[in-house]
């Protein structure tokens, strides 16, 4: 019973997986000069049949594709390159769930200020909508296509971009493509995307930048000169309490003397203290002089 059941499912995944893939909806993307002077081809999608996965995919691609990348899609919307090859006109790779993204470029013919391009695509597997969006590059004009868009609209990017739906389209159709535009200048879209977003954040910017680069400096001066005057300061009142200790200490000395050679002196309990830096400090506190303590001796002093 058991391996009728493995060999039913078996069964069941070889013919899910041996079923002829269909695209559920599919995102065919032409930009002409955007970040480079041919056009960009994007072909992206899902596949309806999402138990059939791993699969391996294949899709005719133009001839001379350059840049080819191939990926899918994972659930974080996040694209993650695969491997492929590329054999009579075919890009094939495996992906591991129904989605799939790829990409390349082809040159576009050099036909001047009016530019022509021809393009033919087949979707390689029978879509149930083909929606194709052709991107006018910055600074064209007089911009057509056959087939016609269907609506026109102005994407965030400040570009104008022109849409096509078609629906049921077979594995084996081919959609010919005809853009015509005319522009005068060599460049591409992509600069002028990264212009227009950097004017926008210097724009908005500006102020702040340009007030933080005027009161800057003088904060950091301020800041220097504050720490210098500091340091001075410190230094000469550590220089002017050493004198002053040096000048207490002397003169106690001298008094010393003096009273050991019958002079009254004043007692050194007036300055208490337990070492003679702190008798110093306490003197210094009272504004007294410091008079060392004497050591008295059993034996009388004699005058000499």
């Amino acid at each position: 019973m058991l391996a009728a059941i493995l060999f039913i499912l078996s069964v069941s995944i070889a013919s899910a997986q041996g079923a002829a893939l269909t695209i559920g909806q599919g995102s065919l993307r032409l930009w002409p000069e955007f970040d480079d002077p041919g056009l960009l081809v994007i072909f992206a999608g899902d596949f309806a049949q999402a138990g059939s996965f791993p699969r391996t995919v294949t899709f005719p691609i133009a001839a001379g594709a350059r840049k080819i990348q191939a990926t899918y899609r994972d659930a974080s919307g996040t694209l993650l390159v695969r491997e492929y090859t590329v054999a009579d006109g075919k890009l094939t790779y495996e992906v591991p769930v129904p989605t799939f993204h790829y990409e390349y470029y082809v040159d576009r013919p050099d036909t001047g200020a009016q530019r022509e391009i021809d393009f033919r695509f087949e979707p390689g597997y029978a879509t149930d909508v083909l929606e194709i969006v052709v991107q006018q590059p910055a600074r064209a004009t007089d911009f057509s296509m056959t087939p016609a868009a269907q609506s026109v609209s102005r994407g965030t990017d400040g570009l104008t971009y022109h849409t096509l739906v078609l629906n049921n389209v077979a594995a084996e159709t081919s959609v010919n493509l005809q853009i015509h535009y005319t522009k005068t200048d060599s460049g591409l879209s992509s600069p002028q995307l990264a212009v227009t977003e950097g004017a926008g954040n210097v724009v908005s910017g500006a102020p702040a930048s340009a007030s933080a680069r005027g009161w800057l400096p003088y904060v950091l001066i301020g800041v220097g000169v504050t720490a210098l005057v500091a340091a001075l300061v410190y230094w000469l009142l550590t220089q002017r309490r050493t004198a002053q200790a040096s000048r207490v200490v002397k003169s106690s000395l001298a008094g010393g003397k003096r009273a050991s050679g019958g002079q009254p002196r004043p007692a050194a309990a007036n300055c208490p203290g337990r070492s003679l830096l702190h008798a110093v400090r306490a003197c210094l506190a009272a504004h007294r002089p410091f008079l060392p303590p004497v050591r008295r001796s059993a034996t009388p002093i004699k005058d000499l």
